[in-house]
């Protein structure tokens, strides 16, 4: 498998380096972009493929919302896993609206960031060697 571009967007150092450590123990084969505001964010967006963006809604500069829009508007195959501390249903649909295709409260354990993860990871991968595929 080529490296796959991720795309985490997190403010509080502590936060990215766990999704950084996570990602590494997922798969090393992830080749990780860091933007801890929503200007770092969208440069990246601008200047390489994003194959899964991980965005934290709470940022100190900018928002994780129009990251998040601008992913979705640009780069519309990028698979978006919205990452935050907000449990509110209204903002969770706001994000579904906006082009997230996963939303997951940071304050539950990892296992679903881990499923995701998981099954990004194998969808990513293609065709298995020796298989054929059918039209």
């Amino acid at each position: 498998m080529t490296g796959k571009n991720v795309l985490l967007v997190e403010d509080q150092p502590k936060a990215m380096e766990s999704l950084t450590v996570l990602l590494g123990l997922v798969d090393t084969d992830f080749d990780i972009a860091m933007a801890s505001n929503q200007d770092q964010a969208i440069r990246i967006i601008d200047r390489q493929k994003v194959d899964l963006a991980i965005v934290d809604l709470g940022l100190e500069e900018g928002s994780g919302l129009h990251v998040l829009h601008d992913l979705a508007r640009r780069q519309p195959d990028a698979m978006r896993v919205v990452y935050t501390q907000s449990r509110s249903p209204k903002l969770r649909q706001q994000c579904l609206s906006l082009g997230a295709d996963v939303f997951i409260h940071k304050g539950t354990d990892r296992s679903d960031l881990v499923e995701v993860l998981m099954l990004f990871r194998e969808f990513s991968r293609g065709p298995v060697a020796g298989v054929a595929s059918h039209p």
